[in-house]
């Protein structure tokens, strides 16, 4: 014969039952509200987490593109061992960052140069800046942009090649005032370095036929 159950204790059995099976009814595959934060998107660069960039300038700035997960709602950024205080990827970026990860999944802004980020740079020095996801489930691990500076890499420069200047009309009746081009090379202040205005050889075997203009600016 079983013994007899108090009404007290019955309470307390089925409490503890009620409780034993909220417990075992938990979610076996948690949503990603509580997914473990090894596995938060991280915004990537071409597939990789980490983007290497070599330059010889400290006043270039530098052109980002990644890809993001549409779990990734904004972007956090720093600059590893900058002397200026930043926040956010805004902080790191000449203008707005633009970024649509729900749709095209991409995102793209202007690096500031590394002296806007507060760097004082030295040879063969490498600089680091850090780009987290945020998610609902928190912040991913940050994804490197890797730069590398050397002087030596000064034959490797950053040229534009631009239109500009001012030209002649450009006209059909061969005579000296046809059409014009310029060829301008200048540094990134705009100073000329090659700055020649060359009226090229017509095939009648005169000058005065149409020039060129066209601006080159090299980035140093």
């Amino acid at each position: 014969m079983l013994p007899k159950v108090s009404k007290m204790n019955r309470t307390k059995i089925c409490l503890i039952l009620v409780l034993f099976s909220a417990l075992s009814c938990s979610k076996v595959n948690p949503d990603f509200d509580t997914i473990d934060s090894d596995k938060i998107p991280q915004p990537l660069f071409l597939g990789s987490s980490v983007k290497q960039i070599y330059t010889a300038s400290d006043s270039i700035t530098f052109d980002i593109n990644g890809e993001c997960d549409p779990k990734i709602s904004n972007l956090k950024g720093s600059a590893t061992g900058s002397s200026t205080t930043i926040s956010s990827v805004r902080d790191l970026s000449v203008s707005d960052i633009k970024m649509n990860c729900t749709s095209n999944k991409k995102f793209s802004f202007e690096l500031k140069s590394l002296a806007a980020l507060g760097y004082t740079v030295s040879e063969n020095a490498v600089y680091e800046i850090q780009l987290v996801g945020v998610t609902s489930a928190g912040d991913s691990k940050p994804s490197k942009i890797i730069i590398t500076y050397s002087s030596a890499l000064g034959g490797k420069r950053n040229t534009v090649v631009t239109s500009g200047g001012t030209g002649g009309k450009f006209i059909t009746d061969g005579t000296a005032n046809g059409f014009k081009a310029k060829v301008r090379i200048s540094d990134k202040s705009n100073s000329p370095i090659i700055n020649a205005d060359d009226a090229l050889t017509k095939t009648d075997g005169t000058t005065n036929g149409f020039k060129a203009h066209m601006g080159i600016r090299i980035n140093n």
